[in-house]
């Protein structure tokens, strides 16, 4: 597939752009590319924290299995989140340099229209069909049907919102974003092994779903109040 891709663009693309040099600014790139590194990677602690610490807490027990399954299936709705976020994504790029805030505004309100609907069709699907869905793994799996309810509502949440973090990261607040985001990922970990000790996979799935809750609905309002600041800025065409 790849060799197919390569021989296509080469076929498609104009002469002037297979015979221009490439500008090299690695340091640049480095520099600008590296919060979303730390982010990604912030994120996937966040979300695999839950099953490490119940396998430290209740080693070889069946608990750490149904919760990871419950994470699997109630997380799947990020999928839609990181599919449309490459769609936007360079769109937003151009318009905040525009300065064009209606645009991006319009562009969120589509985005929401197509996602809000899907994640409510999702979460529906969770809250009356989880059982049936976790008992494909085996019977002992069903014991996980709240504990994927609770992680299906955080994740749903972080879906809804997703962009937020990069424009706080496009709008050069990478302190701000990355500041939260540590901050979720810490609270989720401090409070998954009092939560999980006590009420096991429930425990770890508040833990994992409160704190992503929180830090996105925070970012989005940051988001807002940077909005409606880089408005009031002189627009460039």
């Amino acid at each position: 597939a790849a060799v197919a891709m390569f021989w296509l663009v080469r076929r498609i693309a104009p002469r002037s752009i297979r015979e221009a040099k490439p500008t090299m600014h690695r340091a640049r790139w480095l520099k600008e590319a590296a919060p979303l590194l730390v982010y990604s990677l912030m994120m996937t602690v966040h979300a695999q924290a839950g099953v490490i610490i119940l396998e430290l807490l209740y080693a070889n027990e069946p608990i750490v299995s149904i919760f990871a399954v419950s994470i699997q299936t109630g997380a799947f709705v990020v999928l839609l989140a990181t599919s449309t976020i490459r769609f936007y994504l360079p769109q937003i790029s151009i318009l905040l340099e525009r300065r064009d805030i209606d645009s991006m505004r319009e562009r969120a309100r589509r985005r929401m229209a197509v996602l809000g609907p899907l994640t409510a069709v999702f979460l529906a699907i969770v809250f009356i069909f989880g059982r049936q869905i976790l008992s494909a793994f085996g019977p002992d799996f069903t014991q996980g049907y709240a504990t994927v309810c609770i992680i299906a509502v955080g994740a749903s949440c972080s879906t809804l919102f997703s962009l937020a973090p990069f424009y706080l990261q496009y709008l050069g607040r990478n302190k701000l974003t990355l500041t939260w985001t540590a901050l979720g990922a810490g609270t989720s970990i401090a409070a998954c092994f009092p939560l999980a000790w006590y009420f096991g996979a429930e425990g770890a799935a508040v833990a994992y779903s409160a704190p992503l809750v929180v830090k996105f609905l925070v970012m989005r309002i940051h988001v807002r109040h940077e909005l409606r600041a880089l408005k009031r800025q002189p627009r460039t065409a």
